[in-house]
């Protein structure tokens, strides 16, 4: 089976490598090696400064090892990074680019392991492995499906050195293993997705320039065309005295609606193909006043332009729109003084221009959309998901400095900090995904009628321990017979998102209430209902903004990212739904949000 899929938006590529068909994949590498080289160098520059002043620590941490781990880093590790830097600004260098970081990822993560087989309980050169990581995932620019490659490839000579070559005890292998794949995960969802929204970008960029290149060359030949006609007509008026046949003949083969009027705006005679239609008919605009027949605001703007035309002799052009049987069409007028008592006007439908127009707009906005989502996914990308890891490494460094010290309660409240850091960071991660899932089409949607109660009661029962750890009350007010209309995984999604949120941002001792009513417009309006600290009227506008951040600590400093906001809010707008919030500082906040109860619309209360 092909491994090639389209998106919604026509994109075709690989969805293991990303690669796009031939032609277009070769025009990307192109462009993403140039947007990408100055990056790269400023980011190897840091790597092997970085690489190479962490030998100061060698000496300071480890004397007993200090020469073989400054071999490594100067014998081999660094001469590579500066070898691969040099390199760089060499002819071929775009040719081999991505295998030479591939290597430089493996080299600098196998030294690094090396140095961790050899001290396994010392916990600085873990730290160093998790910086090669993110350097090689999210720095140097290197693709994908290579530092994929890259990754799993150092981790597996580190786990080979370990286990053949090292006295590594197995409680720290796997410690060790725990944050290095979890590291190597994050690593590759984030390299995947960012080099996903590049090409999405390029793709994006190219249909659009393929599409202003359609509307100028539209707009090009029109021109041409209608200069070419303009002529005919001045033409056909010089030989309109010897031979009404001919003129009459042209006329007929000109696709296009004529006018002669005279200085006041009167219709003296017209030409029609059959292909356009009349505003008027005839019978009712001849021998009138265009102020008879058109509507004050197009007749005001068309004196103007024929008092031009008569003044200076030239041709004018002006564009209007006029609501015709099958709607709104757009046309643009050419007017020519005849002589100094007559005009001519030659208008064009330019309808199809025009959407093509409004089209291109449309899709300015749309990727206006894709870089405001982008910069969110890279914000929380960059920022959020790095604080859950700051977390642990906090955490296990003060078991490697006080472990001997601690006693079993102590030893208790850091495990217990491990584990609401790793649950933070699987809902981060999972919001993350869907995110990216519903952003690319591929979250199923199978509506069906359902029981409310049951989804509530089980969201509720899978929030229960951050609730009773800050002694929050959940309480869920709707009614057993109440049924819902819609997907049940999208609805567990919104469930655990909103009552996630109220329990964060409610002090301890407060109560969530969930409810639900039936409206007047055949709706279910079901509303999570806090004591918490509420929200001011600016919080309120931009909560659901993907391009504004919003996000905030909750009471007791759980970590927040809004993401769960707005994938709710996509979520309900997928089950035919609206969502909104009123709240007010220090007074709590009440979400709410309807559902279809039903899949016929006809149910009468």
């Amino acid at each position: 089976m092909s491994k090639e899929n389209s998106t919604a938006s026509g994109m075709v590529y690989n969805k293991i490598t990303l690669a796009f068909p031939k032609e277009n994949e070769v025009l990307f590498l192109k462009k993403y090696y140039t947007d990408s080289i100055i990056q790269f160098r400023i980011a190897f520059v840091f790597v092997t400064l970085l690489y190479s002043a962490f030998g100061f620590l060698d000496l300071r941490l480890v004397p007993e090892y200090a020469n073989t781990f400054l071999a490594i880093r100067f014998y081999f590790v660094v001469p590579l990074l500066i070898v691969v830097l040099i390199l760089s600004f060499t002819p071929i260098f775009h040719k081999v680019w991505q295998t030479l970081m591939l290597v430089s990822f493996v080299v600098a993560g196998t030294g690094i392991g090396v140095m961790t087989m050899l001290l396994p309980e010392n916990y600085f050169y873990y730290a160093g492995m998790m910086l090669v990581f993110s350097a090689g995932y999210f720095f140097i620019k290197l693709r994908f499906f290579k530092a994929t490659i890259a990754g799993w490839t150092t981790l597996l000579i580190f786990n080979l050195g370990s286990i053949l070559y090292s006295d590594t005890t197995g409680l720290i292998l796997l410690s060790f293993n725990f944050f290095f794949i979890s590291a190597n995960l994050i690593g590759m969802f984030a390299a995947y997705y960012i080099e996903y929204y590049a090409r999405r970008d390029f793709y994006q960029k190219q249909e659009l320039d393929s599409q202003k290149d359609t509307v100028d060359q539209i707009n090009i030949n029109l021109e041409k065309i209608v200069a070419e006609r303009t002529k005919e007509l001045v033409r056909a008026k010089d030989e309109a005295e010897e031979s009404r046949s001919k003129t009459e003949a042209l006329l007929n083969a000109i696709p296009d609606l004529m006018f002669i009027q005279d200085i006041d705006g009167v219709y003296l005679d017209y030409h029609a193909p059959k292909s356009m239609m009349l505003y008027a008919p005839p019978e009712v605009f001849l021998g009138k006043n265009m102020k008879e027949v058109l509507p004050p605001e197009i007749v005001s703007e068309f004196k103007k332009v024929f008092d031009n035309a008569i003044r200076t002799r030239n041709l004018q052009k002006y564009e209007y729109s006029l609501i015709m049987p099958a709607g709104l069409e757009y046309y643009e007028g050419r007017v020519i003084s005849l002589d100094e008592k007559r005009v001519l006007s030659i208008i064009r439908d330019i309808t199809a221009r025009k959407l093509a127009e409004e089209y291109s707009i449309l899709k300015n906005a749309e990727l206006q959309k894709i870089n405001a989502e982008k910069d969110k996914f890279f914000s929380i990308i960059s920022h959020d998901l790095l604080s859950p890891f700051n977390g642990f490494l906090g955490l296990t460094q003060l078991m490697v400095d006080e472990l001997p010290d601690l006693d079993m309660d102590e030893v208790q409240k850091i495990a217990v900090s491990l584990k609401n850091s790793a649950t933070n960071l699987f809902r981060l991660l999972e919001n993350l995904l869907q995110w990216a899932r519903m952003n690319q089409g591929l979250i199923p949607f199978n509506p069906e009628i359902y029981q409310i109660v049951p989804i509530v009661e089980e969201s509720i029962t899978m929030l229960m321990e951050p609730a009773r750890n800050k002694g929050i009350k959940l309480v869920n007010n709707i009614a057993p017979e109440v049924v819902v209309f819609a997907d049940k995984d999208i609805l567990y999604s919104v469930f655990r998102n909103l009552i996630s949120n109220a329990i964060k941002f409610t002090p301890k001792g407060g109560s969530v209430e969930i409810s639900a009513r039936y409206t007047s417009d055949k709706k279910l309006e079901i509303s999570i209902k806090d004591s918490g600290i509420g929200m001011n009227s600016t919080m309120i506008e931009n909560l659901f903004r993907p391009d504004v951040q919003t996000n905030r600590k909750g009471t007791e400093g759980e970590p927040s990212t809004g993401l769960g906001l707005l994938l709710c809010k996509e979520f309900i707008k997928k089950l035919g739904g609206k969502i909104w919030v009123t709240s007010e500082e220090d007074k709590g906040s009440v979400f709410s949000f309807t559902l279809n109860y039903t899949k016929y619309f006809n149910l009468q209360f």
